[in-house]
């Protein structure tokens, strides 16, 4: 895998970030246009970015430090249903569980089992322009959560709610033939109020998506299915800067310039702290809500966009990041892949936007 998500739409990032489109075919010869940024110049055929930035904050930990685990109670209602803990973020009971357990050394990228990443979702999003692919993770049978820039196109505007297809369960792209697929479109999608879009940087390229009350996902995992939700890390645990070991999946480019992967691929990633990622002169700003990937054989690339990033903490996988951007080549082997939003940095916000509209009609 090399293992590189991105987006599906032309990014424009003035002076420092070129736009580059990169057309895909898939299995069945449709050609999607799926969008990454990079802040090298090059052609606009090429198809070469990710993106790069960076954040944390002083207090370096080391890779041994556990990165604790926002879970729940058990109560009486039941597991589909969403609830608010004590520090307030919103997740299941069995979140990030797992029937493989393991974070090893990095290689490249392998196939998913069934069952090994059942908070993963592949997003299509449908539009005039054509169709978009991003990741993205389940936090309850109704919330999603991605990347801003995987819902939302600077020439385009935000794509509408009704477009954006949640597909969950199944390790094949789209789920072709799967029975374990769940497929569900959103009714509402949410970007964080602070982004700008891809030509200011990244900041703030965090979105939620949430899914009708009358069609919601079924978290069947204990009961032996592959839908699950990811563990959120615990409010009270600042963003960090977190060096070690971490994991990421999705159904992106399995190389640079290459098409997308048909089955749920995974890499596991060294994140590097913030000093040495500002090492490397990058022309986007990283910001204290980003986290590096540092300079590995495989990584996120185009069609990964949105997906998490994920660490161990005991028995659970808490998701600590998702894809953002990187440089202009996946998998370049000279400096530091790709850069993640950190999830932990936004926590606040997560909860707000869920607990504000669990029940309205409206998205607004």
């Amino acid at each position: 895998m090399n293992p590189h998500f991105f987006p599906s739409e032309k990014i424009l990032i003035s002076l420092i970030i070129a736009n580059m489109i990169i057309s895909i075919k898939t299995e069945s010869d449709i050609e999607r246009t799926n969008k990454l940024v990079d802040y090298n110049e090059f052609d606009q055929e090429s198809s070469v970015p990710l993106r790069l930035v960076k954040r944390m904050v002083k207090g370096r930990r080391p890779s041994t430090t556990p990165f604790p685990v926002q879970q729940e109670e058990e109560d009486e209602q039941e597991e589909e249903e969403p609830h608010l803990n004590r520090t307030g973020s919103i997740t299941v009971p069995s979140c990030g569980k797992s029937r493989f357990f393991s974070i090893d050394r990095i290689v490249n990228g392998r196939t998913a089992s069934p069952g090994q990443f059942p908070w993963q979702v592949f997003l299509r999003i449908s539009s005039k322009a054509g169709d978009a692919v991003c990741g993205g993770s389940i936090l309850n049978s109704r919330w999603i959560l991605t990347a801003a820039h995987c819902i939302s196109s600077e020439q385009t505007g935000d794509y509408s709610a009704e477009s954006i297809e949640v597909i969950a369960g199944t390790l094949s792209r789209g789920g072709y033939g799967d029975f374990h697929k769940q497929s569900r479109y959103a009714d509402c999608a949410f970007k964080h109020p602070g982004w700008r879009g891809v030509s200011s940087g990244f900041a703030n390229d965090i979105a939620l998506i949430r899914l009708p009350s009358s069609n919601p996902l079924k978290l069947n995992y204990e009961r032996g299915g592959r839908v699950n939700g990811i563990c959120l890390p615990v409010k009270k645990y600042p963003p960090f800067d977190y060096v070690g070991p971490a994991r990421v999946a999705g159904w992106g480019l399995t190389k640079d310039r290459g098409v997308l992967a048909r089955t749920l691929q995974y890499a596991d990633v060294n994140m590097i702290s913030d000093s040495q990622c500002r090492r490397y002169p990058y022309p986007v700003a990283i910001q204290n809500s980003m986290t590096c990937q540092g300079v590995d054989r495989s990584s996120p690339c185009q069609g990964d966009s949105g997906g998490p990033l994920i660490i161990r903490q005991g028995m659970n996988y808490v998701q600590f990041g998702l894809v953002s951007f990187g440089p202009g080549i996946c998998n370049n082997g000279r400096i530091p892949n790709t850069v993640f939003t950190q999830v932990s940095y936004f926590l606040d916000w997560i909860e707000k936007t869920i607990h504000t509209f669990k029940h309205r009609h409206q998205c607004f």
